[in-house]
């Protein structure tokens, strides 16, 4: 079996772009690929820094207080109400302006 560092020394290979090419996304995969080839592991140390553990999420949402999402001012705007619901309950126009009909002429003008 090749040693890890005469494999990648001799064949000048990029470590990052041999794991990339190979898809090896977790540590398992990347000892299983070297198995398959013929290739004695590198130390734990830099297969550590390779893969490195994924980091710890504490959760701490009971003591952290609680924000307010929307505005931050202290007199925030009131809410718009729906104009367009009074304007169809007022009877006002629509803006549309009734045109005249000219088609028929009165006899008592001409």
């Amino acid at each position: 079996m090749t040693p890890w560092e005469n494999f990648i020394t001799r064949r000048k290979i990029d470590v990052n772009a041999f794991i990339v090419h190979n898809a090896l996304t977790t540590r398992e995969t990347f000892l299983a690929h070297l198995e398959e080839h013929g290739i004695l592991p590198p130390p734990e140390e830099t297969i550590s820094r390779l893969f490195p553990p994924p980091p710890e999420v504490k959760i701490e949402a009971a003591e952290a207080p609680e924000k307010k999402e929307g505005p931050t001012s202290e007199n925030p705007a009131p809410p718009r109400s729906d104009t367009r619901a009074g304007k169809r309950d007022s009877g006002a126009t629509s803006g549309v302006v009734p045109v005249e009909d000219r088609s028929v002429q009165d006899p008592s003008t001409s």
